[in-house]
């Protein structure tokens, strides 16, 4: 499967099943988490309040279409 992810924040794929998308800060807490691979992580938390301008880590986990289960991770910067 194709992964990308454009300049709205939002993660495009050819064919994923399974999909789900979790944002952390620094502490390991959960700020945001979607299973809409058409969901983008807009700067929010939970609570809808603008997170600050900080560095946080992202996974992604999906399948495959042939079903291999695949899992990304790594750090995004918060900009504004």
């Amino acid at each position: 499967a194709q992964f990308a992810v454009d300049f709205s924040g939002h993660f495009r794929a050819d064919f994923l099943a399974d999909y789900h998308l979790a944002i952390y800060d620094k502490r390991g807490a959960l700020i945001f988490q979607t299973d809409d691979l058409y969901e983008g992580w807009d700067g929010y938390d939970r609570t809808s309040k603008l997170c600050n301008r900080d560095t946080y880590v992202y996974h992604i986990s999906y399948k495959t279409s042939s079903g291999k289960k695949v899992d990304k991770s790594g750090m995004v910067n918060l900009l504004y």
